[in-house]
């Protein structure tokens, strides 16, 4: 009795502070899936694909295609240094593997903008590359970390022959609705946010890098290499995914705001449809949240996020021929 009491006191403070929290926000964007109405669309549907590998994986069957021949790169995201164990179980279980698998720590700090973390990349990816002979390597990105990997690309070309594969896991490549929200001027979240931030020393520009404005002029100011990647010898997937129903999840509430105020489907912190990269192949998930594939998962859970990673890199490697891809369909609502 005292649980379900206590369970309906955190869903009253949850669904009330849901409300003040909409109340606080401006109005709805009009800018989400932006990208897949005007760029071009991902280039075939690998959802099926992936589902079909992450059965495999989970039965602890794992692909040839992963190959040592790589060097396998993982960027993360933002306020990853708050995160303890961020993407370690997939850099575990790839090294497992007997890969070379190498997490390349950025600033993570909400202040850090896209294009200095573009210049710490430039450094340690050319290092990697250099340091390892010569090897190829294959980037698995997720959230700002993919912005910042992709601005990499885009501002030293000198970069593009080393990828031979980049897989883009939940990332705000069209913007985010949220912080589209807090970013702007006369919201009263905004802030407060900038005042918690200015306590630590920090503020909001990486945020900014995430709204919609600023996306579409980095898009508009000569993004053409990621619009055309998916086409060249560079292979690409990307991952985007929908949060699990319910309360009784860590960003439930952002999840619940989302769905409310922009009528969006996100994984409480990314729409689905700002998540899928142009010319790329597509994977739409279910029931993972934001944190799933990079944070560390409970024993016995019965998804993981290594498992995920796994699974999207395996269809970023394999025979397009051998799998089950279909065209993507563009009136399909996210």
């Amino acid at each position: 009795v005292k649980a379900l009491r206590s369970g309906n006191v955190v869903t009253s403070i949850v669904r009330r502070w849901q409300r003040r929290v909409s109340a606080l926000m401006p109005a709805p964007a009009a800018d989400i899936g932006w990208t897949l109405r005007e760029l071009p669309p991902p280039r075939a549907n690998a959802t099926s694909a992936f589902y079909d590998v992450l059965a495999r994986v989970q039965a602890n069957e794992h692909s040839p295609v992963l190959s040592a021949r790589y060097v396998y790169v993982l960027v993360p995201g933002l306020l990853s240094g708050l995160s303890p164990g961020y993407f370690r179980q997939a850099v575990d279980r790839l090294r497992h593997l007997g890969l070379d698998a190498r997490y390349l720590a950025v600033d993570s700090s909400t202040s850090a903008c896209t294009h200095k973390n573009a210049e710490r990349l430039r450094l340690a990816l050319g290092n990697v590359h250099l340091g390892t002979g010569g090897q190829k390597l294959v980037i698995i990105a997720h959230s700002k970390g993919v912005l910042d990997t992709s601005q990499a690309l885009l501002r030293y070309p000198e970069l593009r022959g080393m990828v031979h594969a980049f897989v883009s896991l939940q990332a705000p490549f069209g913007g985010a609705a949220i912080a589209d929200d807090i970013c702007q001027g006369n919201s009263a979240a905004a802030e407060l946010l900038e005042r918690l931030l200015g306590r630590v020393d920090s503020d909001i520009n990486s945020l900014r890098d995430m709204t919609y404005r600023r996306r579409r002029e980095v898009i508009a100011s000569g993004h053409s290499y990621l619009l055309t990647m998916g086409a060249s010898k560079t292979r690409m997937v990307s991952l985007a995914t929908r949060a699990p129903k319910g309360l009784a999840y860590a960003l439930a509430l952002t999840t619940m705001y989302v769905e409310k105020k922009h009528g969006a489907a996100s994984d409480g912190l990314v729409c689905v449809a700002d998540a899928l990269l142009p010319g790329s192949l597509a994977i739409v998930m279910d029931e993972a949240d934001h944190g799933l594939p990079v944070l560390p998962t409970m024993p016995g859970a019965r998804l993981k996020g290594a498992d995920v990673v796994e699974a999207a890199l395996t269809v970023a490697l394999s025979d397009e021929a051998r799998l089950p891809l279909t065209k993507w369909d563009t009136t399909v609502k996210l």
